[in-house]
């Protein structure tokens, strides 16, 4: 689907706000097109720091497609913004379990991973999530 790369393009531009201008989610269309319309927006509801639009987001397109690999990666990245760890391990984990070798599973996965280390040389892990 074109609108999957053009909205991956725009986010890594951080063009939040044309996402979700551009890119609504569809009233007819495929559950896979609603899928994917869901995490765009939502990843880009999270660059914009709204975390309750974006983990609504993440949650229709689970509600919507339960193998879903970005909805899980996306609300783990909402728990690290709300300084979440335990939560935000849960996503990738779960995601992982689906697709393993997806690029953004590694990601997710490492970012914890680097998050967790350096709350625990700080003695803050509340505060690991905020390092990513």
């Amino acid at each position: 689907m074109l609108f999957r790369s053009l909205g991956r393009a725009w986010l890594l531009q951080r063009k939040f706000d044309r996402v979700l201008k551009d890119i609504p989610v569809p009233d007819g269309g495929s559950p896979e097109a609603k899928t994917i319309a869901l995490i765009l927006r939502g990843q880009a509801y999270a660059g914009l720091g709204k975390l309750d639009e974006a983990e609504r987001a993440f949650n229709d397109a689970l509600a919507i497609d339960t193998a879903s690999v970005g909805a899980p990666v996306g609300l783990a990245y909402v728990a690290i913004g709300r300084g979440r760890l335990a939560a935000a391990e849960q996503g990738p984990a779960r995601a992982a379990k689906i697709a393993p070798h997806e690029p953004d599973v590694v990601t997710a996965r490492g970012h914890n991973e680097i998050g967790s280390a350096a709350g625990r040389e700080r003695g803050d892990i509340p505060g690991a999530g905020r390092s990513v």
